[in-house]
Formats: C-alpha cells, sequence, structure tokens
C-alpha cells in the first residue's frame, strides 16, 4: 500500500505526500527483517521535506533514520543524528516529537553504558509526553527509566515503575511486549523463575504473532533462553539462543548478534565446552568494542 501511494504521488509530482509515504516506507523497513534497505526511503524523504521548508516532518525522517541506525548496533552515528533532528525541532513546540528524541537518543546512552546521560534524557523526555498527554509513549518512558533503576541495581525502584507503565499501557488497552520480558528479567534475577517463563514466553508470542520489531523478538527469546537455562533446560535455551542470533544476523544488528553469542557462550560453558565459548566471546567483544559498548565488552571480558 505504502509503496503504491509513493507511485502515484511521484507520477503525479505531489512532492510531500511521496515523502510521507517515504518515510511511512522507512518505519515499516526499519522493523522488518531488511532494517538496512530504510535508510534510503529516509533519507529521500528528509530531503524532500527539508527543501519544502518542513523542518517538522523533516525532523520526523531524521529520528527514523537514527532508530535504523540503532537497530543496526550504530549507536554513536544515531546519538549525532537525533542531535540533528532535535536542533530542527527547537522552538517549534513539538512536545510529542521531542520527547520521541530524547527518548530514542537515550537507548543509546543506555546501550553504551552512560546512565546518568541516559537517565536524564528519559526524564526530559517524560516530560515532554506530559505535556503532549501522550500515554502510549508516556508508558514506554517509564518502561525505560525503569530499566536503568534496573541496572543500576535498584530493583526494588525497578518493579514498581515496570508494574506501574504495565499500569498505564493496561488502561490504554495495550499489551507491550517490552515491559514483559523486561520484568521476565528482573524476576529471573530476583529468582522468581516461574513468573519469569510465564512473561518472556507471553512476550516472544506477542511479537511473533505481530510478525515484525524483529530486533525485540530476539532480545525477547535470549532472555527466554536465560529463563530456560535456570530451569536446567538447556537444550531449550540453546534453540532460544540460536533462534535470537539468526534473527540478528538476518536484519543486521551486530549488537543483538553480539549479545546472542555472548548467551551460546555462557551456556557452551556450563556444558563444559570452554573452547566454544571463547571463539564466540571474542567475536562479541569485537561487536561490543566497535560500538563503544561498555557494559557488554566488560561482561564478556569478565566470560
Amino acid at each position: 500500500l505504502v509503496r503504491s501511494a509513493i507511485r502515484k504521488a511521484s507520477a503525479r509530482g505531489q512532492k510531500l505526500i511521496y515523502a510521507l509515504a517515504r518515510k511511512e516506507e522507512c518505519t515499516i523497513l526499519n522493523y522488518g527483517e531488511h532494517p538496512e534497505e530504510a535508510l534510503p526511503s529516509c533519507e529521500d524523504a528528509y530531503n524532500v521535506f527539508l527543501a519544502a521548508g518542513n523542518k517538522s516532518a523533516a525532523a520526523d525522517a531524521l529520528r527514523n533514520i537514527a532508530d535504523t541506525q540503532g537497530t543496526l548496533g550504530r549507536f554513536q552515528e544515531a546519538i549525532e543524528t537525533y542531535g540533528q533532528a532535535q536542533n530542527l525541532l527547537e522552538g517549534l513546540g513539538e512536545h510529542n516529537k521531542i520527547g520521541a528524541v530524547f527518548n530514542n537518543m537515550a537507548i543509546g546512552y543506555e546501550n553504551m553504558g552512560n546512565l546518568d546521560r541516559a537517565e536524564h534524557l528519559y526524564r526530559s523526555a517524560e516530560v515532554e509526553f506530559g505535556q503532549a498527554g501522550d500515554v502510549n509513549n508516556q508508558f514506554t518512558v517509564t518502561g525505560n527509566i525503569a530499566d536503568i533503576l534496573y541496572l543500576r541495581g535498584n530493583l526494588a525502584g525497578a518493579d514498581k515503575l515496570y508494574q506501574e507503565a504495565l499500569r498505564i499501557a493496561a488502561s490504554a488497552d495495550i499489551t507491550e511486549p517490552y515491559l514483559l520480558y523486561r520484568l521476565a528479567d528482573l524476576d529471573l534475577t530476583r529468582g522468581r523463575v516461574q513468573d519469569a517463563h510465564r512473561l518472556a514466553q507471553q512476550a516472544v508470542s506477542v511479537y511473533q504473532a505481530s510478525q515484525g520489531t524483529y530486533q525485540y523478538l530476539s532480545a525477547a527469546m535470549r532472555v527466554l533462553g536465560e529463563v530456560l537455562e535456570a530451569q536446567g533446560d538447556l537444550t531449550g535455551a540453546r534453540a532460544q539462543f540460536e533462534q535470537s542470533l539468526a534473527i540478528a544476523e538476518k536484519i543486521g544488528s551486530v549488537f543483538n548478534a553480539a549479545e546472542s553469542r555472548e548467551e551460546l557462550a555462557i551456556l557452551a560453558i556450563e556444558e563444559n565446552h570452554p573452547e566454544q565459548a571463547e571463539a564466540s566471546l571474542r567475536n562479541a567483544i569485537a561487536a561490543f568494542e566497535k560500538e563503544k559498548s561498555d557494559p557488554d565488552s566488560s561482561s564478556a571480558y569478565t566470560l
């Protein structure tokens, strides 16, 4: 449908409608099986909007470019692109769009281990979404702040915010699988293995049914694999990690692939095959260091 709109708008010389369709195509590709194909669509849309003087729409296209760079694990590059989008939105009063830029930029900083900067941006995004009255993004950013508390070891605080985010989502009649697998990860850390299994399985099922957001499906499968590993089902765990790796490699997400290799290495150590583990870990370390992901590099070196 979107490509039909692109063809029709192009034939009629309707440049802004063409750019809107290209931007939508970019979003769809970013969350599909081939996110690397999204960038030309985003860039085309950005150039048309900018030439027309539509800063708000041009910023949307830039944010989509940065989202795709993040999907591909190019976090520093994504942060710089989000900064360009933020500059375009300056003074326009677009609270929802500025909030989205802050939130997504924070994800890049979080993946690189800069938790202070990430939390500051998440809380700034929370303010912007509140001013815009955007309930959907409010539960998203609440869950993201919970991630920061979790990474700092504040498990009770993280649990409280995840539950709050789930309540906000439920009030909007939304099942948010990201919150489910993040809460599953927290439950596993606290020893609530059965709860973790239920939540992780539910998240994987929702993502599989949606046939999209493949990078999140890959991450949810890793959490489910960790739960199965904790329950002693090493065969089931390996199946989840290998599927997670296959998805990450298919969509070109170097970062997700490296995290899956790290999980397979942990499993290899448990199965008394350290020589297999070392090869996977050295591969993962190279990817983590390239993207300046210090927390992941640290855990891989420790292993």
